[in-house]
């Protein structure tokens, strides 16, 4: 493998999870739209990068990302029964996603989730509605009501929280929580025999679904 990866950025991200949810929010540098989609993946010889080669939904321009495998938590196939994911199992902010881009997601899924006919799959959409606010909430210090500026890391982020502090606020996202069951809750209606497959079809499912609704809602 190259030793171009050396000089390119290594993206820290903590679970396949939360990789996935990355590209539904990382705007194309060709046409401004998206999501990305993965198309293959490979690892570098000293297994310390991941190498994601992806693909815009809007334009089909690719790019590819790399991965640091030395902040990776999760391991695809560690995740739940039913193929539920895991984000991040530590306490800790993601250094990937920011707060504001956490928050998006989640309205994004949720509206989704509220649209949705089939009850099992408004279920699912709520589980991974909740995912993301539950990582949106660890960017918060203890007793603040209001996050750092260091939980934005795009533009877009800070400047909405510039100018709508009060959609940030730790109350207003606790009681967003609280109309919202348990995760704990949530996996028992929605675990299924586990799989043996580590790239099983109700797991590509998911992403391919997340990716029709950013397509159509043109989110970034």
């Amino acid at each position: 493998m190259s030793n171009r990866t050396d000089k390119e950025n290594l993206l820290p991200a903590r679970s396949i999870a939360e990789r996935n949810f990355y590209l539904m929010i990382l705007p194309c540098p060709h046409c401004h739209g998206g999501p990305f989609e993965r198309v293959s993946n490979e690892c570098t010889g000293d297994n310390k990068v991941d190498i994601w080669y992806v693909r815009c939904r809007s334009c089909r321009i690719g790019r590819r990302l790399l991965f640091a495998r030395a902040a990776l938590l999760v391991e695809d196939w560690q995740e739940q029964s039913g193929g539920l994911p895991l984000v991040n199992p530590s306490t800790q902010a993601s250094e990937l996603i920011d707060l504001g881009q956490w928050l998006a997601l989640f309205y994004a899924i949720v509206g989704a989730a509220a649209e949705a006919s089939d009850r099992k799959e408004s279920q699912r959409l709520g589980y991974e509605a909740t995912l993301c606010l539950e990582e949106a909430l660890k960017f918060y210090p203890p007793d603040s009501e209001l996050p750092k500026l260091n939980a934005f890391f795009t533009e877009t982020s800070q400047k909405r929280f510039k100018e709508h502090p009060e959609q940030f606020t730790r109350e207003r996202l606790h009681q967003m929580r609280q109309k919202l069951p348990s995760l704990r809750v949530m996996r028992a209606s929605l675990d299924r025999p586990p799989s043996s497959h580590p790239d099983q079809p109700g797991k590509r499912g998911l992403w391919n679904r997340l990716r029709r609704l950013f397509s159509r809602r043109g989110n970034r």
